[in-house]
């Protein structure tokens, strides 16, 4: 969602206010004159009141929790180092499909990225120690 401010058409510039009001300048820096004019520009700024209705059969997003499963049960055979990654992406994805079903999408989106880059370090770890096993085996067996 983009952030606007409301500004009449067509915008006026600034040089547009002083030729037709000239008191403007002179009464700039008086505050007791009641021809002096405050422009203020405010943005919406974001809340955590965000809530969603869900349909009975409507199911929160996966919030790669099905990525999580994937790798959890691929490393826990293949390689141990990758599950320190794994076990904390494993908690990250099911806090935000608790914090998407709760409505609060800012906490979601943050503990789905967290969830991601744990993902990403566990397949990285995961990868890494495939390769230690192959050289692990190659050395042992005199390849």
């Amino acid at each position: 969602m983009e952030n606007t401010a409301l500004i009449p058409f067509p915008p006026r510039s600034v040089d547009d206010d002083e030729e037709e009001n000239p008191q403007i300048i002179q009464n700039k820096n008086d505050s007791r004159s009641s021809n002096n004019r405050e422009i203020v520009f405010t943005q919406p700024q974001p809340t955590h009141d965000f809530h969603f209705i869900y349909q009975r059969n409507q199911r929160p997003s996966d919030n790669f929790l099905m990525l999580t499963i994937i790798q959890l049960a691929l490393w826990s055979v293949i390689g141990v180092m990758a599950l320190f990654c794994i076990i904390p992406a494993l908690y990250f994805a099911v806090k935000a499909r608790n914090a998407e079903m709760n409505g609060d999408i800012i906490r979601m989106y943050s503990k789905r990225q967290l969830a991601l880059i744990f993902n990403f370090f566990g397949f990285f770890v995961g990868f890494i120690n495939i390769i230690l096993n192959i050289n692990l085996l190659m050395s042992i067996f005199g390849y």
